[in-house]
């Protein structure tokens, strides 16, 4: 593993944690949320310069005021480490030292981290006067040495999220930088290389798109569309069109192939058509969009319930069991309510297929909705359609959410108004930034 040192202590505390000494790995035999782990992660992380007493005393839980007690509870907890780390198998040594006020993991033994590295590259990076031919291979050793999220065994810990926001800057601030020179070079091999990595330390940062950019200036089309799939899928199922739609865009604006490939109407054709015609068309929610606009310019919306908002509301999560010491046996429970939602998403998903026509359009419209467009419904269609999408979400067994429909017509919706075409889909249900839910207000379940 780069960085390691065959020389005392290495931690690494990107992309998870781990400690060694020389060459072997020591397995630390304790949860890492509880209080006395997260002060030996803070000696580790300081090293041979220590940490203050009253920073390790931001992690003890104060007792109202009393601030003896809440050194008390300090004291409590070196004591547990001191205790603990002899079962570790750590080499000979003192250990949890305590000098002129600033605690040391140890003061025998070098201690180094995967973060030093990069303080050393931040600090060298801060110095003004540099050239861009000084900075990128800073840069690019910075890039590499970067390891992904910071301790995610602890997320949502407020020290690790200040400390892991910190390093995450600064790799999105070497990487893009970087890739701006690269590209400007048209080095997109390297482009690509760097942004496939940054997608997969970070999958919900957009760096999807820098991936599509390189692959289409490379020719390299059919990758590129299936990376941009992938990332629907990944993007779409759960945080909504918006972070989506800034992510992608690039590949919607950018032309797929080269406009003098193309020699046959025959091959574009079919390449064109769809893939299964015996279903409704499932699609993206840009794709949505452009569908939405292009049949309310064709007239469509005359006399019809076009929109279709499917929404599953309620709790989705039940209460843990209780065992008789009152500890929960089961997951948590934010853990449980995305497992229930995306079960009951996908039930809602067959519903919809079964129940909805072969020219009507739908798509994933946030973490529990989905939007349709009934294409040339008036509005005794509409209602039958809302009726066989209830019987069919009665019909799908037990639910553990109940299920909203709403349709409503296109025509008090102009989206040649918008000018550019590019209004987005809640302005037209007069509540942006909403979910829409006025309507016929059909409810099932």
């Amino acid at each position: 593993m780069q960085g390691r040192t065959d020389e005392g202590f290495y931690a690494r505390f990107l992309g998870g944690f781990a400690l060694y000494y020389k060459e072997k790995e020591i397995l630390v035999g304790m949860g890492l949320r509880s209080r006395p782990a997260q002060c030996l992660l803070l000696l580790l992380k300081a090293g041979d310069r220590g940490v203050e007493r009253k920073e390790l005393l931001s992690l003890v839980k104060a007792v109202g005021n009393d601030q003896k007690r809440q050194l008390n509870n300090l004291y409590q907890h070196m004591h547990v480490l001191r205790e603990t780390l002899p079962d570790l198998g750590l080499p000979e040594g003192r250990y949890i030292v305590l000098r002129k006020g600033r605690y040391y993991f140890t003061t025998d033994h070098k201690v180094r981290t995967d973060l030093d590295d990069l303080d050393g590259l931040i600090g060298q990076l801060k110095a003004e006067g540099q050239t861009g031919e000084e900075r990128r291979p800073l840069c690019e050793a910075y890039c590499r040495g970067y390891g992904g999220e910071l301790l995610p065994q602890l997320a949502g810990e407020s020290w690790v999220t200040m400390e892991g926001a910190f390093y995450q800057r600064w790799y999105t601030r070497c990487l893009e930088e970087l890739c701006g020179s690269l590209k400007a070079e048209g080095k997109y091999e390297e482009v690509l290389g760097l942004s496939r990595t940054a997608s997969q330390l970070h999958p919900y940062d957009g760096w999807q798109a820098k991936v599509v950019e390189s692959l289409q200036a490379l020719g390299r089309y059919k990758e590129a569309e299936q990376v941009y799939r992938e990332t629907l899928q990944l993007l779409g199922g759960g945080l909504g069109a918006g972070l989506l739609d800034q992510a992608m865009g690039v590949y919607r604006q950018t032309p797929k192939q080269d406009p003098f490939r193309a020699s046959s109407l025959v091959g574009l054709e079919q390449g064109l058509s769809a893939e299964d015609t015996g279903a409704p068309y499932y699609c993206s929610y840009p794709s949505f969009q452009d569908i939405y606009r292009i049949v309310a310019r064709m007239g469509e919306r005359q006399e019809t319930k076009g929109l279709l908002l499917c929404t599953l509301r309620g709790q989705p999560w039940r209460p843990a069991r209780r065992t008789a010491e009152g500890r929960g046996d089961g997951p948590p429970d934010g853990q449980m309510a995305r497992k229930i939602l995306e079960r009951e998403m996908a039930r809602l998903k067959r519903v919809l297929e079964d129940g909805l026509r072969v020219c009507d359009v739908y798509t994933r419209y946030s973490g529990n909705q989905y939007l349709g467009l009934l294409t040339g419904a008036g509005p005794e269609d509409a209602e039958r359609i809302l009726a066989r999408l209830e019987r069919g979400w009665q019909m799908a067994g037990e639910r553990d959410m109940r299920l909203e429909l709403t349709a409503e017509g296109m025509d008090d919706h102009s989206v040649e108004g918008a000018g550019d075409g590019e209004g987005d889909l809640c302005g037209a249900c007069h509540q942006p930034g909403e979910l829409h839910l006025a309507g016929t207000g059909h409810m099932a379940g």
